[in-house]
């Protein structure tokens, strides 16, 4: 859902009524003359659109949280991962959050329409004003035929690198047992060898992180995920980016992607 303008009398409109980006354009209080914020009612607006949702594809290991959570930065718009939305819901014990534990507790895949139903409600709160990455969602053509009958996806960018890249990544990975922080061997090395550079923590490889389960990971992405490159290529929103660089390169790539989001490359 956009943000519109409608006609009406002169109008002080205070900082607090639009989305941050707005503000920082418009600095403090103005006089827009004849124009009042309504968000989401269709209308004429003299900025342009002001959100932007996003989907990030690509397989397992090809960067695409660490990529997010700059772009989130950057952007002033929060990164969602479907995983994050499930555990949320399971630890609050809400109704949704009940059913979707039943499903966690009896290792079966949580339905489609809760997974929905869930980002629904998620990107009705306000830090999703101005939009939203959705990272690791949609993973079948199902999944995205389902999203696209409740959310009007703006951007969707597939990240690509050679599979080799990515053993080297995972296998690399390295968690802290205390913090949850991120080190890789060779891109984010410990200062000390198996210790935690942000809290002094143990650090762990985790057991899908072995390059037999990468392989398998691999061959479930190749068959059920990488279709949606083409399914969203032909409504013509798709971009593809080349990350075998460092991450900073990545991310500068992703934005001037972004910048132009009506472009192709």
């Amino acid at each position: 859902m956009g943000f519109f303008f409608r006609k009406k009398e002169t109008t002080l409109v205070e900082k607090t009524k639009l989305p941050s980006l707005l503000c920082r354009r418009l600095r403090s209080s103005v006089w827009l003359e004849h124009w009042t914020f309504n968000p989401g009612v269709e209308g004429s607006n003299p900025f342009g659109a002001i959100q932007m949702k996003i989907i990030f594809l690509g397989p397992p290991g090809v960067g695409k949280g660490s990529i997010a959570k700059e772009i989130e930065k950057e952007k002033n718009i929060p990164q969602i991962s479907t995983g994050d939305l499930i555990r949320s819901a399971i630890s609050s014990n809400s109704a949704i959050g009940n059913k979707v534990k039943e499903y966690y507790d009896s290792g079966k895949l949580v339905p489609d329409e809760i997974v929905i139903d869930l980002l629904k409600e998620r990107i009705s709160n306000d830090d999703c004003g101005e939009g939203f990455i959705l990272d690791g969602f949609p993973r079948t053509i199902v999944q995205a035929e389902s999203l696209d009958n409740e959310i009007k996806i703006d951007k969707v960018i597939s990240f690509t690198v050679s599979e080799e890249t990515i053993m080297m990544r995972i296998s690399g990975r390295r968690i802290c047992e205390s913090c949850g922080a991120i080190h890789h061997l060779i891109n984010i090395p410990p200062k000390v060898d198996g210790i935690c550079n942000c809290c002094g923590g143990k650090l762990i490889q985790r057991k899908d992180d072995t390059r037999e389960v990468i392989k398998g990971r691999l061959v479930e992405y190749y068959q059920k995920t990488e279709p949606l490159i083409n399914y969203y290529e032909k409504n013509g929103n798709l971009s593809s980016i080349d990350v075998e660089g460092d991450l900073q390169k990545n991310v500068r790539d992703t934005l001037n992607v972004l910048n132009h989001k009506n472009s192709k490359t």
